[in-house]
């Protein structure tokens, strides 16, 4: 049960602490704080608002953050308010070649404040906020879109308003028009939740339409869907198949990504073999990575390989000690 009458003297705590953190080790006052502010967020009582709204400049620890995020709609539109008013905030609508510099006191602690307040919006629970954030979250000229996406990408499912894949479908057709969309696109479709996304997934790998660093980063959050993301693996294989043509300018860095994703995704040793058996002579990189690839897999395919390697009186005895000390992993994984 939800004790009301301790609200004035917990937001007195809070008030007469003017720290500039909660976190302080060894500080009794701080501690007591943080437990008013936590607490007062748990309570829910609006009393505990304008302290806690007053307090922004100074602290951003996520429980501070969370314990404004409580009172959801009743707090909303401040948040909102917040954001939108600090300098940072308005610098980042900005193209880059136009940024100023945040160089005032009061700048910085106005976005600061507009920090805090993106972290209140981003841990709010109430599902019936989600059709406003959603309106918001789709004006990338809103500087409060961010904190409402992070905030309905995180906790709309398959039966919210909007849904999961309303969300994600909207994103996907708004970013192939433009592709201001496209980040907020690729961040949802590497979601376990959304599914559906991983066409449009495929659909840049194979156009080729990334460019290295965003590519690499996507296949690498490929692999972390492991077997949901078994669509990828055809335009994934002629990647690598590719990457060992020497006519290709892919590094070694973006060949170790593409077999580790498809190892992880199919549960086969071939790609990390086939990485170990054709690596240039003068890459060892490339062999001591398939070894790594291989140790993590622990299926029966990957321990026969190494074991193989490791009694290989051909390869180098560093490699082979590497092997060795895979096998001795895999019996703790296994």
């Amino acid at each position: 049960m939800r004790y009301t009458p301790a609200v004035p003297a917990l937001i007195k705590l809070v008030a007469d602490y003017n720290g500039k953190a909660l976190r302080t080790f060894n500080n009794d006052s701080a501690a007591l704080a943080l437990y008013a502010v936590i607490a007062l967020g748990e309570i829910g009582d609006e009393r505990a608002i304008p302290v806690l709204v007053s307090k922004m400049e100074l602290w951003g620890e996520s429980d501070f953050s969370g314990a404004l995020a409580k009172f959801g709609p009743k707090v909303l539109p401040q948040m909102l308010a917040m954001i939108r008013e600090s300098p940072l905030a308005i610098l980042m609508t900005k193209p880059k070649d136009a940024w100023g510099q945040v160089n005032t006191v009061e700048d910085l602690k106005a976005s600061r404040v507009g920090k805090v307040a993106a972290g209140v919006i981003n841990q709010m629970q109430d599902k019936t906020l989600l059709p406003q954030l959603w309106v918001i979250s789709l004006d990338l000229n809103d500087p409060a879109s961010w904190a409402a996406y992070v905030m309905i990408t995180r906790i709309a499912d398959r039966t919210t308003t909007p849904t999961i894949t309303e969300i994600g479908n909207t994103l996907v057709q708004r970013a192939e028009q433009d592709l201001r969309y496209r980040p907020l696109a690729i961040m949802l479709s590497v979601d376990v939740k959304y599914p559906e996304g991983i066409p449009y997934l495929i659909r840049l790998l194979e156009n080729r339409e990334l460019e290295m660093g965003a590519t690499k980063s996507l296949i690498m959050d490929l692999g972390l869907l492991k077997g949901n993301a078994q669509g990828a693996v055809p335009v994934l294989e002629k990647m690598y198949a590719r990457a060992f043509n020497p006519k290709e300018t892919y590094d070694i860095a973006f060949l170790m990504d593409v077999t580790s994703t498809l190892s992880k995704i199919t549960q086969n040793a071939s790609y990390a073999i086939g990485l170990f058996n054709n690596a240039p002579e003068n890459a060892r990189a490339y062999k001591e990575v398939a070894l790594g690839i291989l140790g993590g897999m622990a299926t029966e395919e990957a321990i026969t390989a190494l074991r193989q390697i490791a009694a290989d009186a051909r390869q180098d005895a560093e490699l082979r000690e590497q092997a060795s000390s895979e096998l001795e992993l895999v019996k703790f994984v296994k």
